[in-house]
């Protein structure tokens, strides 16, 4: 029984979503198999990337992190 049958309704299209690309990512590796080399793939990684540097620059503006070099 693959685990798509053990839920009672297809939640893959939520996971899926573009709004959350942390998940969606996973969802295409995890659970679709999907090759690191699609478009979608690429994409969603991207996506993550550009949230996370928000992140960093958020931290640093705030005074909640600090920048430094490595030695």
């Amino acid at each position: 029984m693959t685990w798509q049958k053990k839920l009672k309704g297809d939640s893959l299209f939520w996971l899926l979503e573009k709004d959350n690309p942390g998940v969606r990512y996973l969802a295409l590796q995890n659970l679709l198999d999907t090759p690191s080399t699609d478009i979608e793939m690429i994409t969603a990684k991207s996506r993550i990337y550009v949230l996370i540097n928000k992140l960093v620059v958020f931290h640093l503006s705030e005074g909640f992190a600090e920048y430094r070099k490595s030695q």
